[in-house]
């Protein structure tokens, strides 16, 4: 009975110890990480000084959690990078909080940008209209009223610096790929995931602190130069809330897997992107041949259709059974899982070893001792 004993204790010690890498493993980033481009807690040095990064317009710095706006009316904020992202591929790794007091009515959101500008206030999720490079938008207000309920709406956006950003469509007829979220007034920091690499953009949330990444969109061909900041920003209007960012890390991304290859080549095959409209203009190609987004403006574009392929991020692994296989290959891949297992294994070693001993050698001594 004390062998099964001792043999279950290990046992148990072991899967507590499995859960806690695998968390580990989802929490980190799976490259070297770039320090200029990172922000943790604690977020202020001695001399009150935030290295890399500053904060705008209503924005405010505590010791848990970095405000873009309160939950108030009329208000916006930015927390940007000061330095150029001189690589040419990356992942940042963001966790944050949106949560107010409204339960039906509440408002705007946030975006995530890369940009060539960069420290500047605007009507575009607390930032400028016009920008050039890309911009992630997590709306939690429609103005069409059409995914209000589905918590709220991101997408992904590339701009010239020439199209005026549509507030009243919420850009839907403007984006190259979306997914719905509900991540609102959770009880537990919510975070999101975009990586960059081999000219293909990829976006995962986790809003359940499941540690377990979802996909929201997927999509290749596109053109992101160098030497572009990163940014934060958020807006409130008539509704608010509050919007908090938490921490951002910033790495070197891992290649695509072999089935993430196969996906590029067969949406480049079909002309289509996961997230997007049918027929949607190549946004991405735009940039790449510097081609002015004026002329995209010639065709009539849907806004909304029963068509568009917009993902339901809370319910993409249960339809797409290959989003999970490439959701679990993607996070099982990071380089300090062989360490950490490695940890576990030598765990597992030491309690087969006690119980021999305890068993082979103790007990004999033991019974020995008491002979006469």
């Amino acid at each position: 009975m004390e062998l099964r004993s001792i043999l279950a204790s290990t046992l148990l010690v072991l899967v507590a110890l499995a859960g806690a890498i695998s968390a580990q493993d989802h929490l980190q980033p799976a490259g070297a990480v770039y320090q200029e481009h990172t922000l943790t807690q604690p977020y202020l040095t001695s001399g009150l000084v935030m290295p890399f990064w500053d904060f705008i317009g209503h924005a405010v710095i505590s010791d848990e959690f970095i405000r873009l706006t309160p939950d108030r009316q009329s208000k916006r904020g930015g927390l940007w990078n000061s330095k150029p992202v001189s690589v040419s591929e990356w992942e940042v790794l963001v966790d944050f909080k949106v949560h107010g007091q409204g339960k039906n009515l509440y408002g705007d959101g946030f975006a995530f940008w890369y940009t060539k500008e960069k420290n500047m206030l605007g009507d575009v999720f607390g930032s400028k209209d016009h920008w050039t490079g890309l911009a992630i938008f997590f709306d939690t207000y429609s103005n069409q009223q059409l995914h209000h309920q589905e918590g709220a709406y991101v997408s992904a956006l590339i701009n010239d610096g020439t199209i005026d950003y549509d507030h009243d469509a919420d850009g839907t007829h403007q984006q190259m790929a979306s997914c719905t979220a509900k991540l609102r007034n959770k009880d537990h920091a919510t975070r999101f995931r975009v990586s960059y690499r081999s000219n293909t953009l990829k976006l995962e949330l986790d809003v359940e602190n499941a540690n377990e990444w979802t996909e929201c969109f997927f999509v290749p061909d596109v053109n992101l130069p160098p030497n572009y900041y990163f940014g934060i920003s958020a807006a409130t209007g008539d509704l608010a809330d509050n919007h908090d960012v938490i921490s951002v890390r910033t790495s070197d991304p891992p290649p695509l897997t072999e089935g993430e290859q196969d996906r590029v080549k067969a949406l480049e095959a079909s002309g289509e992107k996961m997230g997007t409209d049918d027929g949607q203009d190549k946004f991405a190609d735009a940039l790449k041949k510097k081609t002015p987004f004026a002329r995209f403006h010639e065709r009539a574009r849907r806004h909304i259709g029963e068509q568009r392929k917009r993902t339901d991020f809370n319910q993409a692994k249960k339809k797409d059974p290959v989003l999970a296989r490439l959701s679990r290959e993607r996070d099982s891949s990071g380089p300090s899982s062989f360490l950490l297992w490695g940890v576990l294994i030598v765990v597992l070693i030491a309690g087969i070893g006690g119980v021999y001993y305890k068993t082979q050698v103790y007990d004999k001594s033991k019974k020995q001792h008491f002979e006469f």
